[in-house]
């Protein structure tokens, strides 16, 4: 009989084969503990992520979720030294960081491509805005004039008719009143215009409504009463120079010489009719780009008229700057534009009441607007045996630079001015000449 061997000899065999199970245990935790150290750091391989990616749906977050019902409890149950399940709540929450990060890189790129786009679109609108304007400016190059604190619409953009006044009074005269309320009515569908020097953009109405004539001719729908600013009227044309460089002190005829400037400017940059303030009108031209003749030499620039940014206009700008003489009587006005004219075309002579037609421009005969020649403008202060009805003329110029005299309109005196203010501006008349001012000049 072979008695059992003690426990002092078993011990050795024990630890042999405890340590057999140690070596294959640690060699089990060796090959799981770089992955485990890959996931917290740099991420797993693409061989690890398909091998450990078939368990997310099972392992110890799927056991977990069946024996505890939530989702929680795999997040939150500690990890097991062993076995790539334990590493797959930690690969989910990865991906899911992944995600997250991909999905505010792609909004901070939206954000960035939006603001560029609003930036691009600014610039594009501001680009297209500059080509609107005149050379040279993105803003308006010539500020658009207020209108005068009485007046409540906004001046029509299409063409008009176009009065200035170049001395700083405030209260027109009974003519002055007369030519623009004649030419409202011949062409009411045409904003009238009265450019004045002595309106400023802070006059008050308080200052100027003692003036009847000022509220008469406020109260017509189509007739604006605007500030004149001769910088402004000046900018963005050849005259600009000119009128930085003249002394008006030494100037002999700069009422007359300013005025022939300023009409030049303003029918170049708002087209339309020009008329003096001493100029009735009797019926609408449907002309657009005309002259008048004073007489069969010379042409007069009391009435003419053209489209916008013409160049016959330009062309007179600049001869206006290049052969200035303002100490000769016209040389700037009517001589001006005769010159122009027979730079254009050879003038003649008019056969009856006939007009001549050069290059599109129209040259109308002396009766259509001086059928009463300027050596002869007494006439107008005269009683008339015969009526006569003007049929071959649209207005007529009254001369009104050769009454040095100062005559009047004198109500009841039958002349020849007084039918023509009862017929053509009646307003006027009933104001300034039967009312409390009766007979003004």
């Amino acid at each position: 009989m072979i008695a059992p061997p003690s426990l002092g000899e078993a011990a050795p065999a024990g630890q042999r084969m405890s340590r057999a199970l140690g070596s294959l245990w640690e060699g089990e935790i060796g090959r799981a503990a770089p992955s485990q150290e890959k996931c917290c750091g740099t991420g797993l391989s693409g061989t690890e992520q398909r091998r450990f990616g078939s368990h997310s749906g099972r392992g110890a977050a799927g056991q977990s979720e069946r024996e505890d019902g939530t989702e929680g409890a795999a997040v939150n149950k500690p990890w097991r030294r062993g076995g790539p399940d334990a590493l797959t709540p930690r690969l989910s929450g990865g991906r899911r960081q992944t995600r997250a990060s991909s999905i505010r890189e792609k909004a901070r790129m939206m954000k960035w491509v939006k603001i560029g786009l609003g930036i691009t679109c600014v610039f594009f609108l501001a680009f297209v805005y500059k080509r609107s304007q005149p050379s040279g400016c993105i803003y308006p190059c010539q500020p658009c004039a207020e209108l005068f604190p009485m007046q409540k619409d906004d001046v029509s953009q299409s063409s008009g008719i176009i009065f200035v006044e170049t001395t700083d009074r405030l209260e027109p005269p009974p003519l002055v009143s007369c030519s623009v309320e004649s030419a409202a009515r011949a062409y009411p569908n045409r904003p009238v215009r009265f450019f004045m020097k002595g309106l400023k953009n802070n006059t008050s109405m308080d200052s100027v409504s003692t003036s009847p004539a000022f509220a008469l001719l406020s109260a017509m729908k189509n007739v604006f009463l605007l500030p004149l600013h001769m910088e402004t009227v000046f900018q963005d044309t050849p005259l600009l120079p000119w009128y930085h460089k003249v002394n008006p002190a030494q100037e002999r005829y700069w009422l007359h010489v300013s005025a022939d400037g300023i009409r030049l400017a303003l029918i170049w940059k708002n087209g339309g009719i020009y008329m003096d303030t001493d100029v009735i009108s009797i019926r609408p031209i449907s002309l657009e780009d005309f002259l008048t003749a004073e007489d069969f030499r010379l042409a007069g620039n009391a009435i003419f008229g053209f489209s916008r940014h013409h160049k016959f206009i330009w062309d007179c700008m600049k001869d206006f700057v290049q052969n200035y003489r303002g100490d000769i009587w016209g040389h700037q006005g009517p001589g001006l534009l005769t010159r122009r004219l027979k730079a254009l075309c050879p003038v003649t002579n008019f056969h009856k009441v006939e007009d001549i037609n050069c290059l599109n421009i129209s040259y109308l005969h002396p009766q259509r607007y001086y059928p009463i020649p300027c050596g002869e403008w007494n006439r107008f202060f005269e009683v008339w045996e015969k009526s006569v009805d003007f049929n071959n003329s649209y207005s007529l110029h009254l001369w009104n630079y050769m009454n040095r005299q100062h005559k009047r309109v004198v109500a009841g005196s039958n002349t020849l001015v007084e039918n023509l203010f009862k017929t053509y501006c009646p307003t006027t008349y009933k104001v300034l000449i039967q009312g409390p001012e009766g007979s003004s000049p």
